[in-house]
């Protein structure tokens, strides 16, 4: 996993390297809502949906700074209910097919994870890194369909997290499958 991340990194600042000084006639700011899956089943035995918002400032046409905040509900059995706030950076390209506006990105978005109390026997905010990709489809200049997939990785240090059988477990740093689909303005 720490490969993972690493690689990430050289990428992301590869393409940051190159193309710092490009100028861009992409909008600036894109601001979006997003529906969220944050598969937790390692944790707390369920893999819940959410909603968020997010908010992005493009540097140029390859590169965005980028903050996002979701939240899960509880469910029915009241083992469940988190909130995420991540800020962070989206690198990649922005590119025509079959004159069709696609963008194709890496995120890397360090953050926080606060989960409900009952969970845990512990702290209930954890540092969390989201990584992975992006694909944006652009069906005006003004608007993005957006779908993120990727892992947040979640460290828990030596907390002990109580599983859905009711044990108490020390699970360390997890990372756990995520995937998320919204609309963007873009102005």
């Amino acid at each position: 996993m720490k490969n993972l991340v690493l690689s990430i990194f050289a990428i992301l600042l590869s393409t940051i390297f190159f193309n710092v000084y490009a100028q861009s006639t992409e909008p600036k700011y894109e601001v979006g809502v997003k529906v969220n899956v944050l598969d937790v089943r390692k944790i707390s035995g369920e893999k819940p949906a959410g909603f968020g918002g997010i908010f992005g400032y493009n540097l140029n046409k390859n590169i965005s700074l980028e903050t996002e905040v979701a939240h899960f509900p509880k469910d029915p059995s009241g083992n469940f209910g988190q909130t995420i706030a991540m800020f962070g950076v989206k690198a990649g390209i922005r590119t025509n097919i079959n004159g069709d506006k696609f963008g194709f990105f890496l995120k890397a978005r360090p953050g926080f994870i606060k989960f409900d109390r009952n969970s845990f026997a512990g702290d209930v905010t954890k540092p969390l890194v989201d990584v992975g990709g992006v694909v944006e489809y652009y069906p005006i200049r003004n608007i993005a369909l957006r779908a993120d997939f990727g892992a947040a990785i979640i460290g828990f240090g030596n907390d002990t997290v109580r599983t859905i059988t009711g044990n108490n477990v020390k699970i360390g740093t997890t990372a756990n499958p995520n995937f998320s689909f919204g609309i963007t303005l873009r102005f």
